[in-house]
């Protein structure tokens, strides 16, 4: 019952990881030469994150507490992964701040507060975070005029990725206690639109992972 009671797209969204671990294994040898290895990295924590939260769903135990663990991965493996593709040293050191400031933020809003509850404060905080840093990732390629072809550069991609799923997200996870507590249908319904842009995220940054040949051949010529 509680396998028909879950909506298709919560199905496709958590099988459509296989997409970028797919190919990242495929591309294994020019990802693990490029930043695109932190990305790599996380699609398989994901892996065990999903995993560990389908056994708990499917039990009908509450998983909340994933969600409020995963806050912690994106800081740092975002945070990471930007500052390693972001050139400028200014904004390398702002986006060391940024992080410093996201994880005391979000340590603070899970202090002394039920670990197992949605936490709207520290969802916010992060998704505020990644559209900052990702933002500056578009910035940097408008002043950039060595890429000749956006469409063959994984950064890119994998920058869509982010700002569409976390801007996306955004004002859920403001109202997230309101859609969780709320009894009317086509709200439960509304929430899941979440899935979709999951689904749409996993999509961009499979294809991210696919340029991976294009970006290290590209570092290779301007060397």
């Amino acid at each position: 019952m509680i396998l028909l009671a879950i909506p298709l797209i919560t199905y496709v969204s958590s099988l459509a990881l296989i997409i970028p671990v797919t190919i990242g294994i495929i591309n294994a040898n020019d990802v693990y030469k490029s930043p695109l290895k932190v990305i790599f990295s996380y699609c398989l924590i994901f892996c065990c994150f999903e995993v560990i939260g389908w056994i708990y769903a499917l039990n009908g135990w509450r998983n909340h507490f994933i969600s409020n663990s995963i806050l912690y991965t994106d800081v740092i493996l975002w945070g990471y992964y930007y500052y390693l593709i972001i050139k400028n040293k200014t904004q390398k050191q702002f986006i060391i701040g940024l992080m410093c400031l996201a994880l005391m933020l979000i340590i603070w809003s899970h202090a002394g507060r039920d670990f197992n509850r949605v936490d709207p404060f520290g969802e916010s905080i992060l998704n505020i975070y990644l559209i900052i840093i990702s933002l500056m990732l578009f910035y940097q390629l408008l002043n950039n005029l060595e890429i000749n072809n956006l469409f063959t550069y994984p950064h890119f991609w994998i920058s869509i990725a982010v700002l569409l799923y976390f801007s996306g997200v955004f004002f859920m996870y403001v109202f997230s206690e309101y859609l969780s507590d709320s009894k009317q249908k086509s709200v439960y319904q509304f929430w899941f639109i979440k899935d979709y842009l999951l689904l749409i995220q996993r999509v961009f940054i499979g294809i991210g992972l696919w340029y991976s040949k294009e970006l290290v051949q590209s570092k290779n010529l301007s060397k």
